[in-house]
């Protein structure tokens, strides 16, 4: 059905989820997808056409025109019907109000949440997205190895390590390491490795 919804702008919360699943491999419960527009990860509507309300701020009486944004998702779909309230932003017969709250006796046509197709791409987009800390760890690039290798040198310079005896500044490096706390590689021949590789990159232009 992938190819059906990307062509339907607006989607209802059957389809909606069918369509995550499709584009994420995720199954979520409808609950879940309001939460994550409660957050702000994606929008819902509602269908307030010909439904009496009143804007909240002014609390001129009007009705619905189209579509609304619903501004509060999990308390206007979730839960006993006869205490949801919505809050909307949308066309009404007074014009367009940030704040409309349509009556709760007149919602039996709007409480049916909608989604737009293209929203739900976005929410899939960043629910595919790699988490950083789950990703492997890049390799350097050589350059930057390089560069980190001769501050390692440059650094050694300025604490008067002597790297022409790699073995030794490594089991004075685990020492000083140990006196602060510090954790370095439990292998003194890591350490010899890396301070020869800083004291070849130093001398390399």
């Amino acid at each position: 059905m992938k190819k059906v919804y990307r062509l339907l702008e607006w989607l209802d919360m059957v389809q909606a989820l069918d369509y995550l699943h499709d584009l994420t491999g995720i199954t979520i419960s409808s609950y879940t997808l309001l939460q994550l527009c409660e957050q702000k990860q994606c929008g819902v509507y509602a269908n307030m056409t010909n439904i009496k309300g009143c804007d909240a701020r002014t609390l001129e009486d009007c009705s619905g025109i189209g579509i609304h944004f619903v501004k509060n998702p999990i308390s206007a779909f979730w839960g006993n019907p006869l205490t949801q309230n919505l809050f909307t932003k949308g066309n009404t017969t007074h014009g367009l109000s940030d704040d409309w709250w349509p009556e709760i006796l007149n919602l039996d046509n709007a409480r049916n949440p909608l989604f737009k197709s293209s929203e739900i791409e976005a929410l899939a987009s960043k629910m595919n997205e790699e988490d950083p800390a789950q990703s492997p760890e890049k390799p350097l690039h050589p350059s930057e190895r390089k560069n980190m290798e001769r501050i390692i040198a440059t650094l050694a310079a300025m604490a008067e390590l002597d790297l022409s005896k790699p073995y030794k500044a490594a089991q004075l490096l685990t020492k000083v390491a140990a006196e602060h706390g510090l954790e370095l590689p439990e292998s003194n021949e890591t350490i010899k490795k890396y301070l020869e590789n800083a004291v070849k990159s130093a001398t390399e232009y």
